[in-house]
């Protein structure tokens, strides 16, 4: 990232890296653009650029850390948002609805993100229909076993002869 710039072939050329180091080393935007014969919003710009072009890296880096740890993150999340509804300073003031709401957001995509059910599914509802369908596969077990004994064999018997 070299962004060269020489307004007068008397003073030297002015690259990022050296206007980084000077800024680095003290010096204020006016005294480098002085120095090299340039407006300290270009001497500003070429250091923005810099800082720009590492956030840009680095973010790129976070998406892909986060994209590869997103249930472990999610799973800290959630851990700290139940220490967070579980303080006793917490509990007396009236955001622990928030937190809640928080965690159940964080579980909600922590749950996306292991492909499992999002959908708000009671315990006791989850019970109720196990049992309904164990009832129901009972009674058609009992009606299978009922039709077996009615069952006339017609097979013909060869072991008489």
């Amino acid at each position: 990232m070299d962004l060269t710039t020489q307004s007068d072939s008397t003073l030297p050329a002015l690259d990022t890296a050296t206007a980084l180091r000077h800024r680095l080393e003290g010096m204020t935007y006016v005294q480098i653009g002085e120095r090299y014969g340039i407006t300290k919003q270009s001497v500003h710009a070429r250091i923005v650029r810099v800082f720009k072009h590492l956030e840009d890296k680095l973010n790129g880096e976070r998406v892909k850390t986060y994209e590869d740890n997103r249930d472990k993150i999610l799973t800290v999340a959630k851990s700290i948002i139940v220490d967070e509804i579980v303080n006793p300073d917490k509990i007396a003031k009236s955001s622990v609805n928030n937190l809640a709401y928080a965690y159940d957001k964080l579980d909600h995509a922590q749950r996306l993100v292991r492909g499992q059910s999002t959908d708000n599914v009671g315990i006791n509802g989850v019970i109720n229909d196990l049992s309904k369908r164990r009832d129901e596969l009972l009674a058609k077990a009992s009606e299978y076993e009922q039709i077996q004994a009615d069952t006339v064999d017609i097979t013909p018997d060869t072991t008489s002869e």
